[in-house]
């Protein structure tokens, strides 16, 4: 099974330069849209879920990263991303708790998507999760943006 992690030092970075790079339409409203104290982290936290998901799909930093929209808002994501040769196109996506100013995702194949769990219940935050993961729950994306969400079957 393919599977990508990515671990990150929360740093300063330039969020006006990278947004339009990196983050998709719904990401950039995310990072407008909360306390501007946890816009770095949130930064970092779509990064690694992105650098997570490139991984497992074999590609690198050479895919269009503004196209892989991560949903940052939720705890865990589905995302699509295809990539010529890789037998996956639907990823899950879960932070790893990475101890403070730090920040790790997992990606793996979206049918192996109840490994995410850890011997939690679906849904229910891990007692390790950050500050940044707890505020992003709570936002949503405006009307205007469209954001598919899968959730996992019993």
């Amino acid at each position: 099974m393919r599977i990508g992690v990515d671990i990150e030092q929360v740093r300063p970075v330039d969020l006006n330069a990278l947004a339009s790079a990196v983050l998709s339409e719904a990401e950039r409203d995310y990072l407008v849209d909360i306390e501007p104290y946890l816009r770095q982290a949130a930064f970092m936290r779509c990064w690694t879920r992105k650098e997570a998901v490139v991984k497992a799909s074999g590609i690198g930093i050479e895919a269009i990263l503004w196209q892989i929209d991560v949903q940052p808002w939720e705890p865990r994501a589905v995302v699509e991303h295809r990539v010529v040769g890789c037998p996956t196109a639907i990823w899950a996506i879960r932070d790893l708790p990475a101890g403070p100013g730090c920040s790790a995702s997992l990606a793996l194949p979206a049918e192996a998507q109840p490994l995410l769990d850890f011997g939690r219940d679906r849904g229910t935050p891990s007692p390790t999760d950050t500050t940044v993961a707890q505020e992003a729950t709570q936002w949503r994306p405006p009307p205007r943006v469209q954001v598919r969400t899968a959730r996992p079957t019993a």
